[in-house]
């Protein structure tokens, strides 16, 4: 059996309440003061080094070891309250971007891009990253596997995405609009899926509506309700010689691309998930703006094998106080430590 992987592609669109562009990678961001590099990737595994050269003592300590490490990773771990404020936000600067720093590469064995990974296995990926990147304060954590296996994709999406904005002390995303999800990014992401040509054409018109439109017929309006909309497309997929296989870890790959692998799209998509400055709050405290997230997938066969594909699609708006919805249709996630 011979496996491919078909190359991660995102796509990128932002608007400001007086300007609409569509593109990749285009993005109005306020000016902030330099501030110094305050990444901090500590490790915190401890180990007791034994002096003597008791093979048998040896032995033990690593079987002792392995205890502590399984026994840590089977804690239930506790729901997290990022301390992220309006404050901490205005201080930062994203020195990954401001040194045009390149691409931390996705891992390049089968286990990442073909198994199904485990929560430990996103950290890892995530954490790996945060070494190279001077924008980071603190790695991130996810819930004990039964509470990840019991979210939804888009719930998936949302934690990430939120945690790696808490990281670096920005404040969270409210939450998901469940209607706009529904109205909105599950069709689009629909569409795409299915119709692989006009997506290649034009990633954020495939359909013919652009997402100022799309986000109207769903109660949105630039300038009225909302000072801001964006947009994030992840797709890529898996080819086997013998017959269709899932695409596992969806969301983890997405965010990591959309954050990692984005230099050629001038940063475009990680900006958008590390966006700042929305001051319209119409929510919790010390949270702004909503997304909606669909996952798409979508299989076809060629002379390469049998494809499945995945469209991820994420969807941002900062809705203004006389926002119709008024936060009733949001799911929001919680973060743990």
């Amino acid at each position: 059996m011979s496996n491919k992987q078909k190359f991660l592609h995102t796509f990128f669109i932002l608007s400001s309440i007086s300007i609409l562009t569509t593109g990749c990678g285009y993005t109005i961001k306020k000016n902030k003061p330099s501030q110094p590099n305050t990444t901090d990737n500590t490790t915190q595994n401890t180990q007791q080094n034994n002096n003597t050269n008791n093979t048998s003592s040896n032995n033990q300590d690593q079987n002792n070891t392995q205890q502590n490490n399984q026994t840590q990773d089977n804690l239930q771990r506790k729901v997290y309250e990022c301390s992220a404020t309006k404050n901490s936000e205005d201080n930062f600067s994203d020195h990954f971007i401001s040194n045009s720093h390149d691409d931390i590469a996705y891992p390049d064995n089968n286990k990442y891009t073909f198994n199904q990974l485990t929560v430990k296995d996103i950290e890892i990926l995530f954490n790996h990253a945060h070494q190279n990147d001077p924008s980071v304060n603190q790695d991130i954590t996810l819930p004990n596997q039964d509470i990840w296996d019991n979210m939804s994709e888009s719930q998936k999406v949302l934690y990430l995405v939120n945690s790696e904005r808490c990281a670096r002390g920005i404040r969270l995303f409210e939450g998901i609009d469940l209607d706009i999800q529904n109205s909105v990014t599950k069709p689009y992401a629909n569409y795409i899926a299915n119709h692989e040509s006009d997506f290649a054409a034009n990633p954020h018109q495939a359909d013919g509506t652009t997402l100022k439109q799309r986000l109207e017929n769903g109660g949105v309006v630039l300038g009225s309700n909302a000072v801001y909309i964006g947009e994030n497309i992840a797709e890529f997929g898996v080819a086997y010689s013998n017959g269709y296989q899932p695409v596992y870890a969806s969301a983890a790959k997405s965010v990591y691309g959309w954050l990692y692998l984005d230099k050629a799209e001038n940063y475009g998509h990680r900006e958008f998930v590390l966006i700042t400055g929305f001051d319209d709050d119409s929510g919790l405290p010390d949270q702004e703006g909503i997304i909606s997230v669909y996952t798409a997938k979508h299989q076809k066969q060629d002379n390469q094998g049998y494809w499945t594909n995945s469209f991820t699609v994420m969807d941002g708006f900062d809705p203004r106080p006389n926002w119709d919805n008024n936060l009733a249709h949001i799911q929001r996630v919680e973060l743990y430590r």
